[in-house]
């Protein structure tokens, strides 16, 4: 059985997820390394995964015509959790709390 690690690029699909998996490797003749990227469909049950998680897949029988590796878990998590920030916390420090701009936007 074959597994495999990589990012998740899409879960737009119903129980399937899109992984890119890349991996290096040394050219025969030149003395460079290169990557490659390819991308698997695999099935995932729970429709817990999201974009950007990285996540094992392993191989299984065909569930599709382009389905052949299921998710096996999930190696690190992409927090999706971001706050808003107020328009005030891009000013500098020392104009944040100074009363001029209070009074200017009143």
């Amino acid at each position: 059985m074959r597994f495999l690690v990589g990012r998740v690029v899409s879960s737009a699909m119903n129980k399937t997820v899109s992984v890119c998996v890349e991996r290096s490797f040394r050219h025969p003749i030149l003395p460079k390394v290169i990557r490659s990227q390819k991308k698997y469909m695999a099935h995932d049950e729970t429709e817990a995964i999201q974009v950007g998680d990285l996540v094992r897949i392993k191989e299984c029988r065909p569930l599709s015509k382009h389905k052949h590796f299921v998710v096996d878990g999930v190696v690190e998590s992409r927090s999706t959790e971001t706050t808003a920030l107020s328009p005030e916390q891009f000013l500098p420090s020392s104009m944040r709390s100074s009363p001029a701009l209070a009074s200017k936007s009143n």
